[in-house]
């Protein structure tokens, strides 16, 4: 009868030990495997967030080396002995070889759509027959005129022409505006000149940024360069929100 009782109790403290080893055992397998989920976690977002970074500052170093090349262009036509002559005097001569150079330069770039050259005085050339744009014999007077001055050589898209904004992104243009001036730094113009918002957009479209990222660009005005929901191009309230 003891020798029953014993083995009874013997039985019941090796089912203890067993539910004690195996709850043990599930505690440790689940604790090693929150540290590994951790662990890999924290080197998987390591990596994408260094993958994203990457991708980021190549598309940003695209951008700019298509700004750098839109300002060398922009300075072929501004530094022109001919331009500065055609704003000054309005002179035909000057006049038909700035037109020449300005086709050349746009030929040499397909993505640059319009070239624009505009007098303090209201005097303009353009590729573009078709230019809707709001003069005067003073420049300094029309809005859009002053602030391109500000834009120091930085692409915008701007509402320049005056056109009416579409959701058709083919129509888009950025606009990169330069300042042009005499040997004594007296102001004659502008230079304008119009490049596809293509140029940008496949920069910066395809990105990978998770499935809330997302890329935008903004001026030195705070207005709106680049994103890829129009909405922000057309509501204050969004576009103030970045």
């Amino acid at each position: 009868m003891k020798i029953s009782k014993w083995f009874r109790g013997l039985k019941y403290i090796r089912v203890q030990i067993i539910i004690y080893y195996l709850m043990t055992s599930i505690l440790l397998v689940t604790f090693m495997s929150t540290i590994l989920y951790m662990s890999l976690s924290s080197i998987l977002m390591a990596g994408e967030l260094s993958n994203t970074t990457e991708s980021v500052e190549k598309s940003g170093q695209s951008i700019q080396l298509y700004v750098e090349k839109l300002k060398a262009l922009s300075n072929i036509l501004a530094r022109n002995p001919n331009t500065t002559s055609y704003l000054k005097t309005g002179d035909s001569t000057a006049r038909e070889n700035v037109a020449s150079l300005l086709d050349n330069v746009l030929e040499s770039d397909k993505m640059v759509l319009t070239g624009i050259l505009v007098s303090k005085s209201g005097r303009i050339l353009s590729n573009d027959s078709h230019l809707d744009m709001k003069v005067s014999e003073d420049m300094m007077n029309e809005s859009w005129y002053v602030d391109a001055m500000k834009d120091d050589n930085m692409p915008v898209l701007t509402s320049i022409r005056r056109q009416e904004f579409t959701m058709d992104k083919n129509t888009w243009v950025s606009s990169m505006g330069q300042e042009i001036t005499d040997q004594n730094g007296e102001h004659l113009g502008l230079i304008i000149l119009d490049f596809s918002y293509e140029v940008i957009d496949n920069l910066l479209s395809n990105l990978s940024l998770g499935k809330q990222g997302f890329a935008f660009i903004l001026d030195n005005q705070n207005e709106v360069v680049y994103h890829m929901n129009p909405a922000y191009f057309e509501d204050p309230l969004k576009a103030k929100e970045l």
